[in-house]
């Protein structure tokens, strides 16, 4: 449930009987029903010329190759409208190769919208226990964009729970009988209210500062996020670490990645239903400022399941436009993955913009019920 970078054949049967408690109120919105101020999908796509229905893909660079892979892509990304989230190292500001692909992509019209991480000694993703770190990073980044005659375009900040800690949860969760008090105790013992409450300013002033510079600022987190608001209270997000109320995030993404969660189905596989349903909690939760994620093409940190072939990835972005998302506010991660299945302009098709919303699976309440039996414990 904590990562895009999940390991496959997650179980949790110790937990199967809570679902029919919360399988009725566990749900988003069942299809059919509307939230006020949220434009369909054929208003956004009349209006937002995006030919892919996306907006941006991610480029995450693991084994050196990535971004010279995107390089290549990038008429075809130019052409579909498509912007790169790019994954810049804390460690390496100055790396030649980003800097030199950021002015390649300007320079044929596709935006670049640096996302950055730390090292995992540092906790890889921000959030509360790293907050002054990533916070003194981020802004010496957007010093040096501006120092290199490039415009601000959008900071993307993807909070997750520190990969240290992420690992120990997936082991514990992988266990043939997972111990669900040693689980709740793990997740307890990452709460300090104090550090959270100082990084929320840490992050504020941050998010402050970049849109003083001309920045926009996009948090991207989990979709467990949108669940923690179902009871009133921000266990979760204390226990993962990552703040978001208080802060004037211009988006808030959940990674409501379908082939990646499907591991934490118990009692069913998931559909595009749950990008549809995610979505429209997310909706619920932040409004306008809501956005998707959808994924995986290809594998992060870890192995996962990841889409078969672009039709399978057109399914989930006819459902968050069904949801009443707009194209450019639909995020893909990753370009890699579409590389290495190709012809790339398969995955690029444009989708049906009238494709009615996916019928209800039982996966996605599953999923749902997983989290909020995990809030119950904190």
């Amino acid at each position: 449930m904590l990562s895009r970078h999940a390991p496959n054949g997650l179980k949790m049967p110790i937990l199967a009987g809570i679902f029919l408690l919360f399988a009725g109120v566990a749900c988003g919105e069942a299809p059919g029903g509307g939230f006020e101020g949220q434009p369909g999908s054929a208003e956004a796509q009349a209006v937002q010329p995006y030919p892919a229905g996306i907006g941006s893909i991610a480029v995450e660079d693991f084994t050196g190759v990535e971004i010279q892979n995107a390089r290549g892509a990038l008429p075809l990304l130019a052409q579909k409208g498509i912007a790169v989230v790019l994954h810049w190292k804390a460690s390496d500001l100055d790396n030649l190769e980003r800097w030199n692909f950021a002015a390649e992509a300007a320079a044929q019209g596709v935006e670049v919208r640096p996302w950055l991480l730390l090292s995992e000694a540092e906790g890889y993703w921000p959030g509360s226990t790293n907050a002054p770190l990533f916070a003194s990073k981020a802004r010496q980044l957007a010093a040096l964009w501006k120092s290199r005659g490039l415009p601000p375009t959008t900071f993307v900040v993807d909070m997750e729970m520190r990969i240290d800690r992420y690992r120990k949860l997936n082991e514990m969760i992988s266990a043939p009988i997972p111990n669900v008090l040693a689980i709740a105790w793990f997740l307890r013992s990452g709460i300090n209210r104090w550090q959270y409450y100082q990084a929320t300013l840490t992050y504020a002033a941050l998010v402050n500062d970049l849109h003083q510079a001309g920045w926009r600022v996009h948090l991207t987190t989990l979709p467990q996020v949108a669940d923690d608001y179902s009871d009133g209270d921000d266990g979760l997000r204390q226990a993962l670490g990552i703040p978001v109320d208080g802060i004037a995030w211009d988006a808030v993404s959940i990674q409501a990645y379908r082939t990646l969660f499907s591991a934490y189905s118990f009692v069913g596989p998931l559909t595009p239903f749950f990008v549809y349903d995610y979505g429209r909690m997310a909706q619920q939760v932040w409004g306008t400022r809501a956005a998707i994620d959808i994924g995986i093409t290809g594998n992060g940190m870890d192995s996962a399941p990841t889409y078969v072939d672009g039709n399978d990835m057109r399914k989930d972005v006819e459902a968050a436009l069904s949801a009443g998302f707009f194209a450019d506010e639909i995020f893909v991660y990753n370009l890699q993955g579409i590389l290495d299945k190709p012809p790339a302009s398969s995955w690029f098709e444009a989708p049906n913009e009238d494709a009615p919303p996916p019928p209800l699976d039982l996966g996605t309440p599953a999923v749902h019920t997983l989290s909020i039996a995990l809030d119950l414990t904190l």
